[in-house]
């Protein structure tokens, strides 16, 4: 993020650039042929080509740039269009998550087929479902046997494209997560009905990750961002709820018979304080306070407290 965006970020894009009419002029234009769309995904080169082909420019008469899109994108829309990168590992590009182009009637190139049309007759397994929102806005959702916090747990596969173009972005989404699919091996080489079909394949091969889950009566006591809720099994009527966790960066997909990289971190620091906890170890007085918790925090400052005491005792 550049000094001056972080100078002038509260202020309106009106203020940053001169004249104020040319700024009017753009944002009008981006506002006409740009609209949010939940989950579709804008490559932000295509609007800079797009901008130069309609002769918009900026200020001092230069192009479009990245950085004044980006200012505009957020002004005009409160930050809910995220920046984001997608595509094959060595291929990827950044793009705008939310926002579409806003063509009511599109002209599409003859050779440019819509998403649904691309998806037509694909075949997928027998739990999964097709489910066609928008012209090129589809997904596939498979229920889960289990619930999470009384939920049904669902995972669910969202392809989409922008209208004139061939490039279609996979992305999967469970137990409230959501992580990219371009790095699946082979994907980039195939059509889009073949990306969809290995996407499928590879999701059913996959392992996912679990979580861990706390004994009964415990809390969490990592000081990390994590998620926790009752995991109940809905093909086993004897078992118990388990109260599971997942870190706020697990990217749903795991080794068969482990967690997660970021899950595992959480578990074994929480493992660790419980260890601490049982075996009395002392707290290093040195220790940041938001890497302990709040019984170890309750503790430390009462020995805080006594130490400034004895101290003054024996000033006097």
């Amino acid at each position: 993020m550049s000094s001056r965006y972080k100078k002038n970020k509260t202020k309106p894009l009106i203020f940053l650039f001169k004249p104020v009419n040319k700024v009017v002029h753009i944002i009008r234009r981006l506002m006409a042929n740009y609209v949010y769309q939940e989950g579709a995904v804008t490559p932000i080169q295509d609007i800079i080509d797009h901008a130069e082909q309609s002769k918009v420019n900026t200020n001092s008469g230069s192009h479009l740039s990245y950085t004044s899109l980006g200012l505009l994108v957020h002004d005009v829309w409160l930050g809910s269009i995220q920046k984001v990168k997608r595509g094959p590992r060595k291929q990827q590009r950044n793009v705008y998550l939310n926002l579409s182009r806003n063509d009511p009637a599109p002209k599409q190139h003859q050779d440019c087929i819509s998403l649904s049309g691309k998806l037509a007759g694909i075949s997928i397994p027998s739990d999964w479902k097709m489910m066609t929102d928008k012209t090129n806005f589809v997904s596939f959702v498979r229920p889960e046997k289990w619930e999470f916090n009384n939920v049904r747990a669902v995972t669910e596969v969202v392809v989409s494209k922008t209208v004139n173009s061939d490039n279609a972005f996979i992305t999967i989404k469970a137990h409230g997560y959501q992580k990219d699919l371009s790095d699946v091996p082979g994907l980039s080489s195939l059509s889009v009905q073949g990306q969809d079909s290995l996407a499928l394949e590879y999701i059913q091969k996959s392992s996912f990750c679990d979580g861990f889950a706390l004994p009964e009566g415990e809390s969490i006591q990592a000081f990390v961002q994590h998620v926790s809720g009752l995991y109940n099994d809905l093909s086993n009527d004897g078992q118990d709820n388990i109260n599971l966790v997942f870190s706020s960066k697990c990217k749903i997909f795991s080794v068969t018979g482990a967690r997660f990289s970021e899950c595992n971190k959480v578990f074994k620091m929480q493992n660790f304080k419980r260890q601490r906890k049982e075996k009395r170890i002392g707290i290093n007085p040195k220790c940041t306070k938001r890497y302990l918790s709040k019984e170890e925090v309750v503790l430390q400052l009462k020995q805080e407290r006594s130490n400034r005491i004895n101290a003054e005792r024996r000033e006097k």
